[in-house]
Order: structure tokens, then sequence, then C-alpha cells
């Protein structure tokens, strides 16, 4: 399974792709050439550190243990483009 599959296959899994693509959360910076951004935590004011494989905020890495995509990789997918057509097809 590629990473685009997995991210989106895990959040579907987890009901997370509609919110996650709907919601407005926009990166702090964006590095498209190597696929990576980082996210303020709305609640904690943290800085995540996100790519399509995986990221730092306590959703990823606590409360699902890896086994699915948090928000901040769904919109970094959404930002990258990788999730246009799935995106139209969600919303629509």
């Amino acid at each position: 399974m590629n990473t685009l599959e997995w991210v989106w296959n895990g959040a579907e899994k987890y009901g997370d792709v509609k919110r996650s693509l709907e919601c407005k959360m926009v990166p702090g910076s964006l590095d498209v050439a190597v696929g990576a951004a980082q996210f303020k935590g709305s609640k904690s004011g943290e800085i995540y550190n996100a790519t399509l494989r995986e990221c730092d905020c306590p959703a990823f890495c606590i409360v699902n243990k890896h086994r699915a995509p948090c928000k901040h990789m769904i919109a970094l997918g959404r930002e990258l483009g990788v999730f246009h057509d799935l995106y139209d097809n969600m919303i629509a």
C-alpha cells in the first residue's frame, strides 16, 4: 500500500475524512518539494510537524497510535493536491 492509500484508507476507517478535508486548517509553513508542513495546534498553540506518513501531534502519536492519519496529515494532503478528486467526491 502506498502512502496516499494508507492516509486515505486510515482516515476513512476512523471517520475523519470529510471533517479533515472540510477544515479550514492552513499550514504555518509548507515545503512542497519535501511534502512536509507545520501546523499550529488549535488549543495548545504548539507547532506540529507533519508529512503524509507521520505527524508529531498527540492525536497521531498517542490517541490513534499511528493506525490512521491525523487532521494535520490530511490537511497537508489537501494542500499538496493529492486528494483533489477524492475531496470533490466527498464534498459534492
